[in-house]
């Protein structure tokens, strides 16, 4: 929170599931707006106010970097730690690296990059033992907040 403060960040948004993040800041520092994407009230505010409605979500947040969040942010149920190199480590750094990639060029992501960045995301989830409904939930939230679902008519978990 001081580093926070210390660095004037005016805002903070929260990617993973629940709202700690969003909280700690709402109850230790006054002046910065926080919020969950995972509170449905937060995301219209965000879309609101910090987008400024012409902008859209897909523009700010490509299904690789958001792959890249939820990733990050699923519980691990799975302590082997060669099943989590493999099934986590790996695929998340090679979609990392597309990010990068990405950013550095200032392009968009290509029909396989986002292909690929989905598979990771199997492959997290997977691997880290997550439960289906859970997998059903953050797919369907990746494709509704990238607006990416037409890339993905024939997709199953």
């Amino acid at each position: 929170m001081k580093y926070l403060e210390a660095n004037h960040t005016d805002t903070v948004i929260e990617f993973g599931p629940k709202s700690v993040l969003r909280n700690l800041v709402r109850n230790n520092i006054a002046d910065i707006k926080s919020y969950s994407y995972d509170k449905e009230e937060d995301v219209k505010i965000i879309k609101e106010t910090l987008l400024n409605e012409s902008v859209s979500l897909q523009a700010g947040f490509s299904i690789i970097s958001r792959s890249l969040g939820i990733a990050v942010a699923t519980k691990n149920y799975n302590w082997n730690n060669e099943e989590y190199a493999k099934g986590v480590i790996e695929p998340y750094e090679k979609v990392a690296a597309i990010q990068a990639e990405l950013e550095t060029s200032g392009r968009q992501p290509s029909r396989e990059q986002m292909h690929m960045a989905v598979e990771m995301l199997k492959s997290v989830f997977r691997t880290k033992k997550t439960p289906i409904n859970e997998q059903k939930k953050r797919f369907n939230q990746l494709f509704s907040e990238t607006n990416t679902k037409k890339h993905f008519e024939d997709f199953e978990v």
